[in-house]
C-alpha cells in the first residue's frame, strides 16, 4: 500500500548530509546524520517497522526542499507535515514545546517541562521525550540544554547538535536565549539533547504548525498557563 512505503533520500545539513524518509503524502517519517554515530541503520528500522523502502525523487522533492533551504539559511521553521508516531500526550506536549522553540534560542529541559505543563520538576522526562524523537533537526531538541547551558548528548554524536547550533546562531545574529531571564552566547563545544530513533509504531500524518504556537519573548515572567501546549 502507498501508505507503508518510505521514500528515501538524502540532503545537506550544516552537520553533513542527513538521510532523510518520507510517506506517500510527503511528510516526514525519519532523519539521520550520515556522521553520526548509531547501532542501527534507518532503513532497518523503517522495515521492522512495516515500511518498504522506495526511491523516488518527486516524492521526497519537498523535504528535500525544505531542508536545503535551512541549510542556507533561508528557511527556520518546517512546513513539511511530519508523519509522528501514537505516542503519550506527555510526548506530544513536550514535542509541541521544542517546535515552539525560535531558530537560534535555546531553552532548559527544566524550561520545556514548563512549557509541557508540569512545571520545572520533570526535566528528566523531558529527555525521555526527547529520545522518541526520530525527526531531530524538524522537531528541534538540539535547542535543549543544561541547567549550566551544557549540551548534554544527542543521538548520533554531541558534534551533530553543537555544528545545529552553530549553524543557527551564526544565522540569527549570534546570541540565543539559554533561559527567560535574558540573553547568552552559545559557545561552540558544550553537548546536546537526546534523539534516539525507536522503530515499531504506527504513525499518522501531522503538521508542525498543528501543534506549535508562538513562544513569549524571553523575560523575567515564569511560564503560565497561556504557554501551555
Amino acid at each position: 500500500m502507498e501508505s507503508r512505503r518510505a521514500y528515501l533520500d538524502t540532503a545537506d545539513s550544516p552537520a553533513g548530509k542527513v538521510v532523510f524518509a518520507v510517506d506517500g503524502g510527503g511528510a516526514f517519517l525519519r532523519l539521520r546524520f550520515e556522521e553520526g554515530e548509531y547501532e542501527t541503520k534507518m532503513e532497518d528500522d523503517l522495515e521492522r517497522a512495516g515500511f518498504v523502502i522506495v526511491r523516488n525523487p518527486d516524492k521526497t522533492k519537498a523535504a528535500r526542499t525544505e531542508l536545503l533551504e535551512y541549510t542556507e539559511g533561508i528557511r527556520r521553521k518546517f512546513d513539511t507535515p511530519l508523519a509522528m508516531p501514537d505516542v503519550s500526550e506527555w510526548r506530544m506536549s513536550v514535542w509541541r514545546s521544542l517546535v515552539r522553540i525560535p531558530f537560534g534560542e535555546t531553552r532548559m529541559y527544566s524550561e520545556i517541562s514548563a512549557m509541557a505543563g508540569r512545571g520545572a520538576s520533570s526535566a528528566r522526562a523531558v529527555g525521555g521525550a526527547n529520545a522518541a524523537n526520530r525527526l531531530p533537526l524538524i522537531v528541534p531538541c538540539h535547542r535543549v540544554v543544561g541547567s549550566d547551558g551544557s549540551l548534554t548528548g544527542f543521538d548520533g554524536g554531541v558534534h551533530i547538535k553543537e555544528k545545529l547550533l552553530a549553524h543557527e546562531m551564526d544565522v540569527a545574529g549570534g546570541f540565543s536565549a539559554g533561559t527567560t531571564r535574558g540573553m547568552r552566547r552559545v559557545e561552540r563545544g558544550f553537548s546536546f539533547a537526546l534523539c534516539e530513533k525507536r522503530p515499531g509504531d504506527t504513525t499518522s500524518s501531522l503538521h508542525a504548525e498543528s501543534f506549535a504556537r508562538p513562544h513569549r519573548k524571553a523575560d523575567d515572567r515564569p511560564y503560565g498557563e497561556e504557554d501551555r501546549p
